[in-house]
């Protein structure tokens, strides 16, 4: 993670000294609660970081969430490529035990806080108007009574649009087999979000949003508030 960091700081470095050698772009967003496919993670309202280099088709990303009382922590690093309208992406998640003691380089039976997930994104900007994505777990995603991994997977379809200068999207989510998700194949999310964003330089944005979000699998509502802000 810090020779991450560092080199995050050397093209931080470049770009002030005038070196083209990619974009880097932060973002930081407060929500009301961290929802995640169809579960709330945590009980208080999130802090969201992310930063985030692109250099041609490639991007690199180091996003957190973290809860203002720590009931969740969570660390990621993700490495695309994007093809036309498709991404490509590998998303390494570390989830560490709140109040314990945890070693992010610590990959053996008992210890290991990381799950790794193979996963492609459709745009939604090329002939077909409905964003596409299908992701499944590789690693740390195991069954506990028989030690197994689940592959976990989750597809889901959205629907976006815009309206009076509002960005909207409808999206539904769903796991084809018992996993992570669900006991079974199962709709885990439904909702609709409505964002916008709002310009305050040309390097800087504040983007605000609310969504509801709807569980069939396990009949819960979720209402999330967001702000952020966002430079370039």
């Amino acid at each position: 993670m810090k020779h991450i960091l560092a080199i995050l700081l050397i093209l931080i470095s470049a770009r002030a000294f005038g070196k083209d050698i990619g974009q880097l772009s932060f973002d930081i967003e407060l929500l009301s609660r961290h929802y995640w496919r169809g579960s709330q993670m945590g009980d208080t309202p999130a802090i969201e970081p992310n930063l985030s280099y692109t250099y041609g088709n490639f991007n690199f990303s180091v996003w957190a969430a973290h809860t203002l009382n720590e009931s969740y922590v969570e660390i990621d690093l993700i490495p695309s490529y994007t093809y036309k309208n498709f991404k490509f992406i590998f998303f390494d998640y570390y989830n560490p035990i709140p109040f314990q003691n945890n070693n992010y380089f610590a990959f053996k039976e008992g210890e290991n806080r990381h799950s790794f997930e193979l996963a492609i994104n459709y745009d939604g900007k090329g002939e077909i108007p409905v964003k596409l994505m299908a992701g499944t777990f590789i690693f740390g995603d195991k069954d506990k009574e028989t030690g197994k991994p689940f592959y976990s997977t989750y597809l889901e379809a959205g629907y976006p649009f815009t309206l009076k200068d509002f960005d909207f999207e409808l999206h539904i989510g769903a796991s084809p087999h018992k996993g992570y998700y669900a006991n079974n194949a199962a709709i885990v999310s439904t909702g609709i979000s409505c964002s916008r964003q709002v310009e305050i330089t040309k390097s800087i944005i504040l983007p605000v949003g609310i969504s509801y979000h709807y569980n069939p699998s396990v009949s819960k509502s979720f209402l999330i508030f967001g702000i952020g802000i966002s430079a370039l």
